[in-house]
């Protein structure tokens, strides 16, 4: 596996909230946001509990699967824009979808990326760094 291209530490007291229903993809998303360097996220498996949680804690980027066992596709693009808690924290959309046309959709929705599964690190690292430091080259 690539190792990151940052420092140490970057990520660390990044706030993330990973939206995934199923534990392996937590497992793997957890062990690429260690190898990042970041020591704050949690694991929820429904976005509307995102939502809630973002009422009551600050959070940096929200990390979510498009696809949840009780919403459907559009949902987690409709919550996130139409949240006012919400729309404003970054959101990387992850997805077993790889057509061109839905990572067009999700992005011109208001994901701030969309990344296929599997998720690698370096395509997560430039993910959040796009997210974080806008102005930043990746």
């Amino acid at each position: 596996m690539a190792k990151s291209s940052r420092k140490p530490g970057a990520l660390k007291g990044v706030r993330f909230y990973v939206v995934e229903s199923d534990p392996v993809d937590q497992r793997i998303i957890s062990y690429l946001l260690g190898e990042l360097g970041a020591d704050t996220y949690s694991f929820i498996e429904e976005f509307e509990t995102a939502i809630l949680v973002s009422k009551m804690l600050e959070l940096d980027i929200i990390i979510s699967d498009w696809v949840h066992p009780r919403q459907a596709d559009t949902d987690v693009l409709a919550l996130h824009k139409n949240d006012e808690t919400i729309s404003g924290i970054p959101l990387i959309l992850v997805s077993a979808d790889n057509r061109p046309s839905s990572r067009e959709y999700a992005l011109r929705e208001g994901a701030r990326a969309f990344l296929t599964k599997p998720i690698y690190l370096k395509e997560l690292e430039q993910a959040i760094i796009r997210c974080l430091w806008p102005d930043q080259r990746v």
